[in-house]
């Protein structure tokens, strides 16, 4: 439900005027609405004509006060003096995007507008846009949310304790809307407003998700849509199928080398694994450039995919270069394996080759308990009197 507080005299306007009869719709609203739309701004008579052309009961209704609860902007509006040095002469004008959304909520609201053909005008530029104001949003949605909603109105001023028991009306509109104007003293206390369309949600429940870590609310589209879409992209890491360009073009190497010239979707596949290594890790950022310009790719790192004979990618590595002391050092950044091949020797098959390449490299920490095993039984002699001399600094390797 939607709770909106308006003020008290435009809150007891809605009430009286939902009770009364739905007048016919007046002919006129067309020719209006193509001069609003044609002109991109209506005037608050223009407005209250187009209104009352849909709904004889808005006569008379506050728009300004309306239109501020609603937080849908009032300019003014200048005609464009002849001469640069005239006094300009404007009026408080509403955007043709604000009037048609403002129509909107007069049509959740229980009035009998012809919302459809101002929206049909409107949508197609909305839809090439990727951030939307309030009334754009309500056009946007309004396909999914018509005859959907339910409103909740109080007034916006603060009152004095009932002296009485509250008084309930109901009733139901010719569009099908159902109406509880709930009162107190002859004063308009709340105003409920349900769609004919109108459902109780789902409750939302927080669901974790075991696999990719992710915590949402299920009954929320967007949120469940966003995890679908995360879920999906961590299983291709997680549980990966037989990569079709590697069998193709390699014929099942069981280890690839990525430098900077290298393919995009091959850094694709090393960003994934540095992101899911950086996510286990708890690191705050991901060890891998990902770019499509080669000249912001990272000179200075070389990475490994580790392939399955089916040509399944199991796992990534990236070594770094630095310059000391006019040298070149290598480090191992890090390594990831996927949980179901580790501790099955796809590491230290290729240790030798790494160490024939890279040299006696340094192994970046924090180092994990699994590698610091790993290192003890396969590190150089180098590599081991490095670590021996970085423990007894005080660091800790783990």
């Amino acid at each position: 439900m939607s709770g909106l507080r308006l003020p008290a005299i435009v809150l007891e306007f809605v009430a009286q005027q939902l009770i009364k009869p739905v007048p016919l719709q007046r002919t006129g609203w067309r020719d209006i609405w193509q001069s609003i739309k044609a002109k991109g701004w209506a005037d608050i008579p223009m407005m209250e004509a187009l209104f009352e052309a849909f709904d004889d009961r808005l006569y008379k209704m506050n728009l300004i006060e309306l239109a501020k609860a609603l937080e849908l902007p009032l300019e003014y509006v200048f005609y464009r003096p002849r001469y640069k040095r005239s006094e300009p002469s404007g009026t408080i004008h509403m955007s043709a995007v604000n009037v048609a959304g403002l129509a909107i909520y007069l049509e959740h609201f229980g009035f009998n507008m012809l919302v459809q053909p101002l929206v049909n005008d409107l949508l197609p530029a909305i839809r090439r846009l990727q951030q939307l104001t309030v009334a754009e949003l309500c056009i946007y949605q309004y396909a999914s949310d018509r005859q959907r909603t339910r409103f909740l109105l109080r007034s916006a001023q603060q009152s004095t304790p009932p002296s009485h028991p509250d008084e309930e009306k109901r009733l139901h509109t010719p569009n099908g809307y159902c109406v509880q104007i709930t009162t107190n003293d002859s004063r308009t206390q709340k105003i409920e407003i349900s769609g004919p369309k109108w459902k109780l949600p789902k409750p939302k429940v927080e669901v974790n998700c075991d696999i990719c870590g992710t915590s949402y609310f299920s009954g929320d589209p967007d949120e469940e849509g966003g995890h679908r879409r995360y879920h999906k992209q961590i299983l291709s890491v997680l549980q990966p199928k037989p990569e079709r360009r590697l069998l193709a073009d390699n014929a099942g190497p069981s280890i690839i080398r990525i430098t900077a010239n290298s393919p995009l979707w091959m850094h694709q596949a090393i960003y994934d694994r540095a992101r899911a290594f950086k996510r286990e890790m708890g690191f705050d950022f991901v060890q891998w450039t990902l770019t499509k310009n080669l000249r912001d790719r990272d000179a200075n790192a070389d990475g490994y995919l580790f392939i399955s004979p089916e040509g399944t990618i199991e796992g990534a590595c990236s070594f770094r270069s630095e310059a000391k002391e006019n040298t070149i050092c290598w480090s191992l950044d890090w390594v990831w394996i996927r949980p179901e091949k580790r501790r099955q020797g796809i590491v230290e098959s290729h240790w030798p080759r790494f160490l024939a390449t890279y040299g006696d490299f340094w192994v970046e920490h924090p180092i994990s308990d699994a590698m610091m095993s790993f290192l003890l039984e396969h590190a150089s002699h180098q590599q081991r009197i490095a670590m021996e001399i970085h423990a007894s600094e005080g660091i800790d390797g783990r």
